[in-house]
């Protein structure tokens, strides 16, 4: 993944929220996906699987290597599912 772009956060929050009480209070600037029905969370789920595995480590890595975690880059990733019924 790449680099957060200039004056974006290093983490990002990934926010499910039907009642969509929590987008504003949690602002734009970490708020990088948000869904709020079914079809937007499948859309949003399928995004992060993708963007998780490219952070898989490649095969051979050392236990160093691993805990480094050097063989990917981008912001960390928080999922936030709030009032699923």
């Amino acid at each position: 993944a790449p680099p957060p772009a200039p004056g974006r956060p290093s983490a990002q929050v990934w926010l499910v929220d039907p009642r969509r009480q929590l987008l504003t209070a949690l602002g734009s600037d970490y708020v990088e996906r948000f869904a709020y029905n079914l079809d937007g969370v499948v859309a949003m789920m399928g995004e992060l699987a993708a963007a998780l595995a490219g952070r898989e480590p490649p095969p051979g890595l050392s236990a160093e290597e691993l805990l480094s975690r050097s063989w990917w880059s981008g912001p960390e990733i928080f999922l936030i599912v709030d009032d699923i019924q």
